[in-house]
């Protein structure tokens, strides 16, 4: 089951003030780390140790990172693609340009065809968004009978640290170090599919 709530955004990204519309947002349930994947992996009747199955994640993404150090794509099959993509500097011309002027780089993931059957398979479940199911716990906590949902709002947007109404970002959750959501983005198009940056 898939939870989600409703998010206003203004219609035009450039423009705060400009007509409001409303999306599905995800709401994640946590972050799964490695050693709840390896016992999740050990517990699906495989014949391998949990530790075995680190080991072979461990030593398969390290060899993963050497290809990608090496300019390779790397398909792992029923996964995806993993390849770099860079940010640079533009010179006026081709010969000013140098690696100095590479800023960064990202790692790309475009997913393997298996996973068009996600679509297919997915249930939906409509939840609150985190502002909503904050007032309503403070207010349980307090023994109030209702909750002020709009006062709610306001304040959260008053003290939202990136400028950003957190009835926006209620679809976002705080999973560690992942460094941002889960919500899906326009990816663009290569020669085996959209990509979509996880660096």
């Amino acid at each position: 089951m898939i939870d989600y709530s409703v998010a206003g955004r203004p219609s035009n990204p450039g423009d705060k003030n400009s007509e409001k519309k409303y999306y599905a947002q995800i709401q994640q349930r946590g972050l799964v780390e490695t050693p709840e994947l390896v016992e999740h992996v050990h517990e699906h009747n495989t014949a391998f140790t949990e530790g075995t199955i680190k080991g072979v994640l461990t030593d398969a993404f390290h060899c993963v990172r050497e290809y990608l150090l090496e300019s390779k794509k790397v398909y792992v099959e029923g996964v995806g693609w993993f390849f770099l993509s860079l940010q640079s500097r533009g010179t006026a011309t081709a010969a000013e340009f140098t690696a100095s002027c590479i800023t960064g780089m990202s790692i790309m993931f475009t997913p393997d065809p298996v996973f068009d059957s996600l679509m297919r398979k997915a249930k939906f479940n409509p939840v609150s968004s985190r502002v909503a199911q904050a007032a309503t716990l403070k207010a349980e906590k307090e023994g109030a009978d209702t909750v002020n949902l709009a006062e709610a709002k306001a304040k959260a947007r008053g003290t939202s640290s990136t400028g950003n109404s957190l009835e926006e970002e209620s679809g976002s959750t705080d999973t560690g170090d992942t460094g941002g959501s889960s919500e899906g983005t326009g990816n663009s198009s290569e020669d085996n599919g959209g990509d979509s940056g996880i660096g």
